[in-house]
């Protein structure tokens, strides 16, 4: 089974404008400055995208299952990141902060690209979930120092250029290619 049976990209992209306009109303609220909140949700949005652009046959069941996966695997990420602030706490700011969100940001590609490998597609290798999650990483990193440079208010679309950069890769790079 290919990626490209497997999911509708433009229902999906459509799905993910709608989870950004969601997440940037969201994020007025104080409730989403709680950073488990924040996971949880910026974890199960991007996860009901993709669950909702499926084109084969799933239970709603296991739709639900996926998305709440997604939701504790995000927020098991967050918990990566508070022990990489303290394991390298040797480090200044200005090269921890860095460090830590690339660190978070290639384990929760890697951890979720390999649920959407069990859950909808074992045709994705573990070799594409690594390569997707360095791109994510290293997507993420420059949107945080985009952040720095143009004193950017918020981290909630760091969420979202992860979002895009992770769906990118699953419809460029791990779909077959056209013979």
């Amino acid at each position: 089974m290919s990626l490209t049976v497997v999911f509708d990209y433009r229902r999906h992209f459509l799905f993910l404008a709608v989870a950004v306009a969601f997440l940037a109303g969201l994020s007025q609220f104080a409730i989403y400055d709680n950073a488990l909140f924040a996971s949880a949700v910026n974890g199960a949005l991007h996860a009901v995208a993709l669950a909702a652009s499926l084109r084969i046959a799933a239970t709603a069941s296991r739709r639900l299952l996926f998305v709440a996966i997604a939701a504790a695997l995000s927020i098991m990420t967050l918990y990566v990141g508070i022990i990489a602030l303290v394991a390298l706490s040797i480090l200044p700011n200005s090269q921890r902060l860095p460090a830590v969100i690339g660190i978070g940001a290639m384990t929760g590609a890697i951890t979720y690209g390999s649920l959407v490998r069990i859950f909808w597609n074992r045709a994705i290798r573990p070799r594409g979930i690594l390569g997707l999650a360095t791109l994510c990483a290293l997507a993420t990193v420059g949107g945080y120092f985009l952040k720095l440079k143009f004193n950017w208010p918020g981290m909630w679309w760091l969420a979202v250029i992860w979002w895009i950069t992770f769906s990118l890769c699953l419809r460029l790079l791990l779909a077959p290619k056209s013979r």
